[in-house]
């Protein structure tokens, strides 16, 4: 592990899939219906967008910075300049370079995890999963003995 781009990528994707493992292996249960699951990818989103903010950013900067002692990686460095080719420019705007290593990962910080809670979203969030849902609800109803009303109640 000799560049810093290979840890901060390594080290993202533990914060990422540490939660989404978890969500991943409580899915495979046999025992898990629909709604259980639905239920648990809502509340491995809101883990996540709690973890997809200014503080939660600063403290795995810091943890970057004190693995960065550690670990033999090349210290993180801006890379070079390059102005874009003309047919790029659309306007009399400058470019926008960040200042600091930290500014310029910071969008890779943030767009990981948009991508991930994204991606669970779609697919909890799809028409046919909900018919799904329901239906295994009312099968539910019916075996558990459980009325009419509680199973409506329950959808509100």
């Amino acid at each position: 592990m000799a560049s810093f781009v290979f840890l901060i990528g390594v080290s993202l994707c533990y914060e990422i899939l540490r939660h989404t493992d978890i969500l991943s292996k409580t899915l495979q249960q046999r025992t898990m219906s629909a709604s259980e699951g639905q239920d648990l990818a809502k509340l491995t989103v809101t883990t996540l967008q709690k973890l997809c903010s200014d503080d939660a950013y600063e403290d795995f900067w810091e943890k970057l910075d004190s693995t960065l002692e550690t670990v033999d990686v090349s210290e993180p460095a801006l890379p070079r300049r390059r102005k874009a080719p003309k047919r790029f420019d659309t306007g009399s705007a400058p470019n926008e370079y960040p200042q600091t290593p930290k500014g310029m990962y910071r969008h890779t910080f943030y767009e990981a995890f948009d991508l991930v809670i994204n991606c669970i979203q779609d697919r909890f969030d799809q028409p046919g999963f909900y018919v799904y849902k329901n239906l295994q609800d009312i099968l539910l109803c019916g075996i558990t003995g459980d009325s009419a009303t509680t199973y409506a109640q329950n959808l509100v």
